[in-house]
């Protein structure tokens, strides 16, 4: 309808109509920015526990490649995060485990679920050997299809020599 035919009231409600939408406009203007704020906090409170720590964080994808590598990995392993991204875990694992590691991988993938406690010896930069514990847990995508693996390794070289 033509603004000039329309009457007064109808101009009215579209005006409030017109005010409403503005209102809802700005609430979720608002919301977002709360949002952004929350997570913004979320990551930086992530970020202080990740560098208090001295587990090694990571995260592969479904092929086992490393997308994510926390920087205690110089620490635990005297590899800069860069060197480790792309690659396999069993790149960097000595002996048997780099044999077992990806059919673990594998069926882990086929039955995801948490995994604590999983033992195996690295070789460090350096080519000492460190015993390392790893607590894995699966990662999937908004379609609930697997996307990856999610773990904390904790380096237990000392312990372990302690045992022997």
């Amino acid at each position: 309808m033509n603004d000039q035919k329309k009457t007064k009231q109808q101009l009215l409600d579209e005006l409030l109509e017109t005010r409403r939408n503005l209102q809802d406009t700005e609430r979720i203007l608002a919301d977002q920015q709360d949002i952004r704020e929350a997570l913004a906090k979320s990551k930086q409170r992530y970020r202080e526990l990740e560098e208090c720590m001295g587990d090694w964080i990571w995260e592969i994808d479904a092929q086992h490649l490393f997308t994510y590598c926390s920087p205690q990995v110089k620490t635990i392993l005297g590899y800069e995060p860069e060197d480790i991204l792309g690659k396999h875990p069993a790149d960097f694992l000595t002996g048997k485990d780099a044999e077992i590691l990806p059919s673990f991988l594998v069926k882990l993938a086929a039955e995801p679920r948490i995994f604590y406690g999983l033992e195996a010896s690295q070789r460090h930069a350096d080519g000492s050997i460190r015993y390392l514990e790893i607590n894995i847990i699966p990662l999937f995508g908004l379609d609930g299809v697997l996307t990856g693996f999610r773990g904390v390794t904790r380096d237990v070289t000392k312990r372990k020599i302690m045992a022997m």
